[in-house]
């Protein structure tokens, strides 16, 4: 099983997708209404999910978690398309981090995964296209279809010239 939060409407998205292909428990009841985030009391994990997916910062209403969700332990799974490049996170945290580079880094049309290694390895129940398949991308240094190379240019100016500035 895998959590999501349902109120956010991106992650309410995501978790509809993901009921195609397993059973999803939702931590917080729909309330149709995308107003803010869950306390962590409100949470509501079943007893073991293989893992625990949200959106860090759903830009269309507003909404943004100040914290890194506290999952006791269970695998994190963050959509960070509008927090990337926003502050200091600690990535170690999560199992996998994924997102957009549109809002933050460079031009639209890339991608930006970061997978804990023991998870590339880990073997799937389903087989999944190349391009979500991490193990296959990470043995073929991500090349393993054409990627946008301006927003590869883009998004290289942009992390050096931050780079230059100190980093995060």
């Amino acid at each position: 099983k895998q959590w999501y939060q349902r109120r956010v409407a991106i992650t309410a998205g995501g978790a509809k997708e993901a009921e195609k292909y397993t059973n999803v428990h939702y931590v917080i009841p729909d309330t149709g209404v995308y107003t803010g985030c869950p306390s962590p009391e409100d949470l509501n994990f079943s007893p073991n999910p293989k893992y625990v997916h949200y959106c860090a910062n759903e830009t269309v209403h507003g909404v943004e978690f100040q914290n890194i969700v506290e999952a006791g332990g269970r695998t994190l799974v963050c959509d960070m398309s509008s927090n990337f490049m926003s502050r200091p996170v600690d990535i170690s945290k999560f199992g996998m981090v994924y997102g957009g580079v549109q809002k933050n880094i460079a031009p639209a049309g890339l991608a930006l995964v970061i997978v804990r290694e023991d998870l590339i390895n880990t073997p799937r129940l389903h087989p999944v296209p190349k391009v979500w398949d991490y193990k296959l991308q990470a043995a073929g240094k991500s090349l393993v279809n054409t990627t946008n190379t301006f927003s590869v240019y883009c998004s290289t100016l942009a992390l050096r010239h931050i780079l230059k500035q100190g980093g995060m």
